[in-house]
């Protein structure tokens, strides 16, 4: 459905005496979970997440007021946002929706434009919040479709997603690099990496590798890997036989794995950098991966704290995303997050052990959500201005246009792909 079949419903829905309450209750039925931005060919219209923006916005506009489009409506049905005026007849409620929506819409576009830049291994989005906001969130997703992918946490969010399993060792100094300079372009003062397992992994090593001199870094890590080649033995992970099958086959990824397969000793950024790291105290293979990182890792104590939950499973963070309602929902729900674990099979003594531990967990983190561990920093209440928004997307064309930064590892970066 396009942007003028939306307006022709908003037409029948509402009429020159409506109200424009009634406006936002008929747009919410348009409302989609479908994302724009997302990079790696998606087909989605882009007017299906400018609804979500157009609704967020009229929930918070009453008349002569703003929330992140500045505009004006009149009697005559006019309205005046950001990027021009738009007009309907005799409904100025149908001409905001209309404004913002586009407004959204070219945000949407320059945004996706940005993101194919970044590399061609990663699949990214970004999602802007409409407010100024003083964090960057970058989250690693470990396997397609995880729990964190989509979820709103209220700040400015950059998710990534592997296309090709490198483990999280293909260019992430670039990486680094790239998620540097956008946190500059947004005037964040913080960046928080965060994943868990394999993507844990990624997290630390675009962390320690973050170097900002206006920006500071943050890493939360949920039972991470902490070295993935040269291994004296295999990660227990189903995927990682086919990645050393990639490292055979491709010259190019192995030669970034032989460079970034370990952790950097200390972070690039002293003094502006920490991390958080969350793991199953009961998990044997969690233990070992942890105890290597404080040995491997220079000065740990100066940047780095360590906090366990009560468990033996490797995939914690499925604990703090479970349904806490009570102490029954909460086993059952963990339970159904372990079955559907791509990466580690989850048997019936995984269940049997979950119950026996269950009381313990439940009593430990049954107030902790997952925002309260990343700790990001709320939304700013600071009006964007128009000015502020095309100046941003100026600074953006021009700074990716840069098809290479003399990168003496990889001066065709942007090209490259695992």
């Amino acid at each position: 459905m396009a942007i003028a079949d939306l307006i022709r419903d908003l037409e029948l829905a509402t009429g020159p005496d409506r109200s424009l309450d009634l406006s936002i209750a008929f747009i919410v039925r348009y409302k989609r979970e479908d994302d724009v931005g997302t990079t790696g060919g998606s087909n989605v219209p882009p007017y299906t997440s400018s609804v979500d923006a157009a609704l967020q916005l009229l929930h918070k506009m009453a008349p002569n007021s703003s929330g992140g489009v500045s505009w004006q409506a009149d009697g005559s049905g006019t309205a005046t946002a950001n990027d021009g005026v738009y007009s309907h007849a005799a409904n100025p409620a149908i001409a905001l929706c209309l404004a913002a929506l586009r407004s959204k819409e070219e945000h949407d576009r320059v945004h996706s434009e940005v993101l194919k830049r970044s590399g061609g291994n990663y699949r990214m989005h970004l999602r802007l919040q409409s407010l100024k906001c003083d964090t960057l969130l970058v989250v690693l997703s470990p396997y397609q479709g995880f729990m964190m992918a989509k979820r709103d946490f209220g700040v400015h969010t950059l998710y990534i997603y592997e296309s090709t399993n490198s483990y999280y060792t293909f260019q992430t100094d670039l990486l680094s690099e790239d998620i540097s300079d956008l946190a500059s372009n947004l005037g964040v003062r913080e960046v928080v990496f965060t994943g868990s397992s394999k993507a844990g992994y990624g997290a630390l090593s675009a962390g320690r590798l973050f170097n900002n001199a206006k920006v500071s870094a943050r890493v939360v890590a949920f039972s991470p890997v902490t070295r993935v080649h040269p291994l004296d033995k295999p990660l227990p992970f189903k995927t990682f036989p086919a990645f050393l099958n990639l490292l055979e086959r491709k010259a190019h990824v192995r030669d970034c794995a032989e460079r970034l397969g370990l952790l950097p000793k200390d972070p690039m950024s002293p003094g502006r950098y920490r991390e958080r790291i969350i793991f199953g105290k009961y998990c044997e293979y969690d233990r070992g991966e942890i105890q290597h990182l404080l040995s491997w890792t220079r000065d740990p104590s100066s940047f780095m704290s360590v906090s366990t939950i009560p468990a033996s499973t490797h995939n914690v963070i499925s604990l703090l995303a479970a349904d806490k309602t009570d102490l029954e929902t909460f086993v059952s729900s963990c339970i159904a997050s372990g079955e559907r674990d791509s990466e580690l099979p989850w048997l019936p003594k995984d269940s049997d052990t979950l119950r026996a531990e269950a009381p313990e967990i439940f009593e430990a983190i049954k107030n902790v959500t997952i925002e309260d561990v990343l700790d990001v920093c709320p939304r700013r209440p600071v009006e964007v201005s128009a000015k502020s928004v095309n100046a941003r997307h100026s600074m953006f064309r021009k700074f990716f246009s840069k098809r290479s930064r003399g990168s003496t590892t990889a001066p065709h970066r942007n090209k490259m792909v695992p």
